[in-house]
Order: structure tokens, then C-alpha cells, then sequence
């Protein structure tokens, strides 16, 4: 396996992809609401993880290599709710603050780094891409990403989903690339150690690449493998200060911790109509949330990639015994397969909790765009003849015109996007499937209405996991510091269209009550304020 990074000509282009891709989410960075994962933990996580890092380089300047690790620094840094994920996400996060915070503000600089890493997936989705079809394919691929609404979305939100979407990629990327130099062998096995520093869903790259090396066995690569899963414990221990201290019992909690959330934390998901436990969510609902949010043309492109790579691996297990040789584009592309599907029955099974629309299986994303790339590749070399290179820059223009139709159309309610195939947001509602989730929908909008409409009373809130994005934009002091959150003594009900979480009575407020002010994405509300009745 190859990727190919060294004429200029892909340099520029790389590039270009990049400032490009940043560019277009640094200046709607503010478009999108904070979501409650950013409110209610990831903020004080990695201004947490950032006073650590400060006081780090002040003790050790200093001579002083000892209070930095003590078990009364770990612990009030890295305690309580922040130990729960691996921390090596919110870290980059606090990177991100340290660097621009006194530039931008503490908001913008902690969104800056989601929007960096999907900036470098849309350039690494452009690369591997290449190596499997052609310029033009790789672009589209790479840009029809960028402007898949939920991706463009995810791309600004300081949660964790980015993080561990970029490392599982990255970690990828090194990983084709390791028989090309000795630094990538080492790039993989440093970035498959902090991938686990990163969220559990790292557990499942070294079996993505088991399964690519049981169908095309390679001693090199187990090798590899081995030696990367070894070490990358190491590396994970390394970038986990909380296993620093009192490390039996802190690795016996986080594993009881990661083993029983599935079990233990249940949110309600509706899904085709009906009201699921997280746990219990039917089969199919990463396979047909996918179908309905990936734009159009970029998904019909991506079932033809599809269908391309289940043909060579079809064709690779008929012959599994035998020495039938198979090129290494071939070979990649089972890779790239293996790895857009590989959560998908892991969730289907139950293993992973199925809530909050794409966002828990996120890292495929890249992969299914790379899949896309190569069935677009198949198309126009079908359709026209060898050389006509006009014809295909036209095609693939209005792939990517029609893809950015689409983002310009949701934005900023990327996260509520449904495509044709569901019959937008209206289809998707009548199909039972969730309008909103993450409280994006309460934005500058809604704030700007509360701020001159609402001083002095009190509010309440429904589906906004209670008082966490009222208590964050007071304490920004975006959110004037009169409007109250009071859950029983209320003038107002604040409504996020979060079907799953909705009683009866919100649905009464919905149905039958007309509110004073709503946040609507074609006409659906998705975020609504009630006089209280």
C-alpha cells in the first residue's frame, strides 16, 4: 500500500485543502450553538487540563519535577468527571485555548481545535483517496466531506468525536504508510497509543487491521500490529497523568467505568417512531441513520465504492487458500472498507450505546467520503472515454456544487440534517426520526431574542440536560445574568425538539400551544420558547 505525498503539485493541493477547509469553519464558528457535552464538561476539562499544563512548566523550569505528577495535582486536575474518558482529546483541546485563547477568546480558541483536525481529515481523506483512484476523485472526495452537513457541524464542536475521528484516520494513514519509511512505523505506534489516549472507539482500530491482515496475510505487518498494540499501551499510560497515581485502583475504575456505560447510562433515543433505551436501540440504526444524512450524490457515489470493494472482497475469500495475487489499490481498498464499517456492528450488537444522531460512530465518516471517492472514480471512467478530463472536472463540480447547496441550505442546524432519500427534516420527522439533540439549536439567535425579551424572568428548560447551557452562557456572560433558571417556579418553557427526551406535556406545549419565539430549520422548529400555560 502506497500513498503517494511527495510531488509538489499534491503539497499545494494538500495545502490548499487545508486553509480552505479551516477558513470555512473559523468563520461560522460562532453559527453553531453550544452543544451540552461542551457545557457541561469539555470547557472545564480543558481549562483543567490547561492550569495543569501551565503549572507543569512553571515547577519543572523551576527544578522542580515532583509536584506536577503528585497524587494531590493529579487529583485536582484530573479527578472527579474528568477521568471518565481517556483525557488525550480534551488535552488537544486545551492546547488549542493555551494558544488562541487571549486572541479569539476562550470559545473560539476551544473550537479552533475540532475545526483543525477535520481540516487535516479532509486533507488525509484527499491523500489515501488519490492513492486509490485519480486528482479528480480525490478532490471531490475530500471536499464533498467538508460540506457533508453533520461532518461540517461536528467540525467545530469541542467534543470528543473529532478527536478520536482525526487520531483513528491519522493512525490509519501512518499505518499504509509505514512500509514506505522507518518514521511512519514510528508515527503509527505513537499515534495508535495516543488514539487510546483518546476515547474507547481506538479499541477498534488494531482489530480493523487484524481483519485486513487474516484476509491479506502479511508477517510484517502482524508484526507491526503487535508491536504498535504493545507500545501503545505504554504511550497510553504516558498521556493518562490520572494512571500516574494509585494506579491499580484508577485502571480497575476506568475499565468498570468504560465496560458498564452501555448498561449504566441510558438515554432515551427515538428512532422510527418509537422511544429505544440507548441500550436497546434496533439493529439497523447506524446503517439507516447513515442512508438518511449523508448528502445524496456523495451517497449513491458511496454505495458504488461500496459495491466495488465487497466485490474484491468476495473475490479475495473465494480464493482465500489460494495464491491468486491481489494489487496493493485492491488491497487498500478492503482496508478502507473494513475500516468505514467496523463500528457499525458493534453498536448494531449492543457492545456501544446508540444516541445522539451520527456522532457515536462519527470516525466512519472519512472512510465511507474515501469509498465515495473511489465510486466516483469507477463512474466517470465508465461514462467518459480516456482523456476527456473536461467532462469529468464538470461532473465532479456540480457533485461538489450540490454538496455545498446542501451545507449552505442546513447551516447552522447542521446536526439536523436529513437528506432527499428521507425527505428532508419534514420526512424525517414523519418517519420518526429525532428533529434535534445536542442543543445547537439554542445559538446566538435565541440568546439575542432571550436577552431583550426576557430580563428579570424566570426559565425552564426541556431536553437541555437542565440548567448546564443556561449556567455556561451565564458564566461567558453571553446570556444576560436576570433570566433565571428556576425549574419549578418558571414564566417560561424553553423547548429543544429532542423527541427522546420529550413528556407528554412538552409535546402538548408543541401540538397546541403557539410559542413566543422559534429557532426553525425549513420551516420545523427545532428549539422553541413557551409562555408558561
Amino acid at each position: 500500500m502506497h500513498i503517494d505525498t511527495r510531488d509538489n503539485y499534491i503539497k499545494i493541493t494538500a495545502a490548499a485543502i487545508f486553509l480552505f477547509s479551516f477558513l470555512l469553519l473559523f468563520l461560522t464558528t460562532n453559527d453553531i450553538g453550544i452543544t451540552c457535552d461542551e457545557a457541561w464538561i469539555n470547557d472545564s476539562a480543558a481549562h483543567s487540563f490547561a492550569q495543569w499544563m501551565s503549572l507543569s512548566l512553571k515547577t519543572i523550569l523551576k527544578g522542580n519535577f515532583s509536584t506536577f505528577r503528585s497524587k494531590e495535582t493529579i487529583e485536582k486536575f484530573f479527578g472527579g468527571h474528568f477521568h471518565y474518558h481517556p483525557p488525550f482529546g480534551r488535552i488537544m483541546h486545551s492546547f488549542s485555548l493555551i494558544l488562541f485563547g487571549n486572541l479569539v477568546g476562550d470559545i473560539k480558541a476551544l473550537r479552533i481545535s475540532p475545526e483543525m483536525m477535520f481540516s487535516i481529515v479532509c486533507v488525509l481523506v484527499f491523500l489515501i483517496t488519490l492513492s486509490l483512484s485519480d486528482y479528480i476523485s480525490a478532490i471531490t472526495a475530500s471536499v464533498c466531506l467538508l460540506f457533508m452537513p453533520r461532518m461540517f457541524g461536528h467540525g467545530h464542536i469541542f467534543a470528543l468525536d473529532m478527536p478520536i475521528t482525526f487520531m483513528w484516520l491519522l493512525t490509519i494513514f501512518f499505518f499504509i504508510k509505514s512500509d514506505e519509511k522507518r518514521i511512519y512505523k514510528v508515527l503509527f505506534v505513537v499515534f495508535l497509543g495516543l488514539s487510546f489516549a483518546t476515547k474507547a472507539h481506538s479499541l477498534l482500530i488494531p482489530l480493523s487491521i487484524l481483519l485486513w491482515i487474516i484476509i491479506f496475510p502479511s508477517k510484517k505487518k502482524f508484526q507491526l500490529l503487535t508491536i504498535g498494540t504493545l507500545l501503545g499501551v505504554i504511550i497510553f499510560y504516558i498521556a493518562n497523568p490520572w494512571l500516574w497515581v494509585n494506579l491499580n485502583s484508577h485502571i480497575e475504575e476506568f475499565i468498570s467505568g468504560m465496560s458498564s456505560h452501555t448498561s449504566d447510562f441510558v438515554v432515551k433515543t427515538y428512532y422510527l417512531g418509537r422511544k429505544y433505551d440507548s441500550n436497546a436501540v434496533p439493529w439497523h440504526y447506524p446503517f439507516v441513520l447513515s442512508f438518511f444524512t449523508i448528502p445524496a450524490p456523495i451517497l449513491l457515489f458511496t454505495i458504488v465504492g461500496i459495491i466495488s470493494a465487497l466485490k474484491i472482497l468476495i473475490n479475495r475469500l473465494k480464493n482465500l487458500f489460494k495464491t491468486k495475487s491481489f494489487t496493493a489499490t485492491e488491497k487498500l481498498n478492503i482496508f478502507i472498507f473494513i475500516n468505514a464499517f467496523i463500528l457499525f456492528p458493534v453498536i448494531s450488537l449492543g457492545f456501544a450505546p446508540a444516541y445522539d444522531g451520527t456522532r457515536l460512530f462519527l470516525p466512519a465518516f472519512p472512510f465511507l467520503a474515501i469509498l465515495s471517492g473511489t465510486g466516483f472514480y469507477k463512474f466517470i471512467n465508465l461514462i467518459f472515454t480516456e482523456g476527456r478530463k473536461l467532462g469529468k472536472w464538470i461532473l465532479a463540480s456540480l457533485i461538489i456544487a450540490s454538496s455545498a447547496i446542501s451545507l449552505f441550505d442546513a447551516h447552522p442546524f447542521e446536526l439536523s440534517y436529513y437528506n432527499i432519500f428521507s425527505g428532508g427534516i419534514k420526512g424525517a420527522q414523519r418517519i420518526g426520526l429525532e428533529t434535534t439533540y445536542w442543543g445547537d439549536a439554542f445559538n446566538n439567535d435565541v440568546i439575542s431574542f432571550m436577552n431583550e425579551r426576557l430580563r428579570g424572568k424566570r426559565i425552564n428548560g426541556r431536553a437541555l440536560f437542565n440548567s448546564i447551557l443556561f449556567d455556561y452562557y451565564h458564566q461567558y456572560g453571553i446570556l444576560s445574568n436576570d433570566i433565571v433558571y428556576d425549574a419549578l417556579n418558571y414564566d417560561y418553557l424553553l423547548i429543544n425538539r429532542r423527541e427522546g427526551l420529550l413528556n407528554d406535556e412538552d409535546f402538548f406545549y408543541i401540538e397546541e400551544i403557539k410559542p413566543l419565539f422559534s429557532n426553525k430549520y425549513k420551516g420545523t422548529a427545532l428549539f422553541s420558547i413557551y409562555k408558561n400555560k
